[in-house]
């Protein structure tokens, strides 16, 4: 048998692998008062903060970050007549991504404080 015999009687298999997935945490958010706070665990969280309408902030995680267990967005408003003039965030350990957009804490004259920290 010739080596370009052998060559051609070989069969190629392709096997299909395992997606993987990053592990992101779960990262909670709630309201007390008139503050939203938003706590991270200890994996590699990714979250992003957006004003979504008058008073309503909406805490989405992306790349496989849960938010208060789900893959759905929480959105955040106060009760009628309160206000969010205050976001306290708390990533925790890990290599954490917080992003803000278009959020206007200004609903109360005077107030308006955001307090991002990304490592305890």
């Amino acid at each position: 048998m010739s080596l370009l015999s052998c060559y051609r009687s070989r069969s190629l298999k392709f096997e299909t692998l395992e997606p993987k997935q990053v592990l992101s945490g779960n990262v909670l958010v709630s309201l007390s008062g008139s503050t939203l706070f938003v706590q991270g665990d200890l994996e590699d969280n990714r979250i992003e903060l957006t004003d979504v309408g008058t008073n309503i902030i909406q805490v989405s995680g992306f790349s496989g970050t849960l938010i208060n267990g789900s893959s759905a967005p929480a959105v955040i408003s106060p009760p009628l007549g309160g206000a969010i003039d205050h976001v306290m965030v708390r990533m925790a350990e890990g290599d954490d991504v917080v992003r803000v957009d278009n959020v206007s804490l200004t609903y109360t004259p005077g107030s308006g404080i955001l307090d991002i920290h990304t490592e305890e």
